[in-house]
């Protein structure tokens, strides 16, 4: 009989499917997310709804400050399910309130938390935060982080006996890529749209917001155009920059050479992994960085700030990091990676997957560790 698990999250969001299907696959179990969307951007819910292999509940019950969510009503949740495990996300108050019901009740159901925190933002918390973290680490029975680097940081940092669980946030290898397969000729289509025959495609997606570091990126890119000048920088997103970015672009006299798309997902965004030939993110705040782990997927090289929490994914076989304060860092990456890039004319085939591990590798270790404690 499978055990009985309860999963309290914030929103769905489509980098989280596969990893909640697999959990069905595996538990009992029953998911509440506390909003119908994500805060800082919003998804085709019903598109992710049909990837779901569950079913969910919306917390309606409680208050918003900002952009936190109170809810209420999860000792009810609790009381009726009676789970043998509660996955919570961050340090939040649903995460206080499955542990005060634990404790205050005597129970001996496993609390465990989601941490979506890189290494730099661990050690810069402070406040509030930092406060519930370290307070928490005595009670949980298990915290959840992106990476090894993180875990093995809390262990030196902040408390060497909490149980920790490494599992990226990352989606199923060959789930994504028997879908993107798919898109090949909606890459060649693509390539015809906009011109990109025979051009060497660099790639940034993500909101046009200052932490983003996009204007930094446009620096760094115009600093090395004139050497490489069959290049293109593709910038998909939106944002409260996104015209400060085209009016940068102009100033600098690159037009010609960067392409705004605006926003995409879905099936229209990865259908760019395909067609780049290297992907770089260059936020200076970023807790993780899904589109690294698209990208690998998809064959793309990725150059990745390192700060970003998914800077873990790189490697020197399939991209580099670099510091996104220093502009000459990104721009000799930009030639060196120009260089090794082969022309293409058309999209024939799914190239080689780059991710340095299987989803199926990280998840079966995330189970052993759950099932262990």
């Amino acid at each position: 009989m499978k055990k009985k698990l309860l999963v309290f999250h914030p929103a769905l969001a489509p980098y989280r499917i596969d990893f909640f299907n697999s959990i069905v696959n595996k538990f009992d179990a029953l998911f509440y997310f506390s909003n119908d969307n994500l805060k800082d951007q919003t998804f085709n819910q019903d598109r992710l709804r049909s990837k779901c292999n569950f079913k969910f509940n919306l917390l309606l019950n409680g208050f918003e400050v900002g952009k936190r969510s109170f809810r209420t009503g999860i000792f009810k949740i609790i009381n009726e399910y009676k789970p043998e495990i509660i996955i919570c996300s961050e340090y939040s108050q649903i995460t206080l309130q499955a542990l005060i019901y634990k404790y205050v009740l005597g129970k001996k159901f496993k609390v465990y938390t989601i941490s979506d925190d890189s290494l730099d933002l661990s050690f810069k918390r402070s406040g509030i935060r930092k406060w519930l973290r370290d307070f928490l680490s005595n009670y949980i029975d298990g915290i959840i982080f992106p990476s090894d680097s993180v875990s093995n940081w809390y262990h030196a940092n902040v408390n060497s006996s909490t149980k920790l669980i490494t599992i990226p946030i990352i989606h199923d290898n060959d789930i994504f890529r028997n879908k993107i397969s798919e898109l090949l000729p909606n890459a060649n289509n693509n390539l015809l749209k906009y011109k990109l025959q025979n051009k060497k495609i660099f790639l940034f997606v993500g909101r046009l917001v200052a932490v983003k570091n996009v204007a930094f990126l446009i620096n760094a890119y115009a600093n090395v155009v004139s050497s490489m000048a069959d290049s293109k920088l593709v910038i998909i997103g939106d944002g409260e920059e996104y015209f400060n970015l085209q009016s940068q672009v102009s100033k600098l006299g690159i037009n010609e050479n960067c392409i705004f798309t605006g926003r995409f997902e879905g099936d229209e965004l990865s259908t760019w992994f395909l067609v780049a030939d290297c992907l770089v993110l260059p936020s200076y705040y970023e807790p993780y960085g899904v589109v690294v782990n698209e990208a690998l997927l998809s064959g793309c090289k990725v150059l990745c700030s390192n700060l970003a929490g998914a800077s873990d994914l790189v490697t020197n076989s399939n991209g580099a990091l670099f510091n996104p304060y220093n502009l000459n860092d990104l721009s000799n990456l930009l030639i060196d990676t120009y260089n090794e890039i082969s022309i293409k004319n058309s999209i024939t085939y799914l190239r080689t997957d780059l991710m340095p591990f299987h989803f199926n590798e990280k998840f079966s270790d995330f189970i052993s560790s759950i099932n262990n404690n």
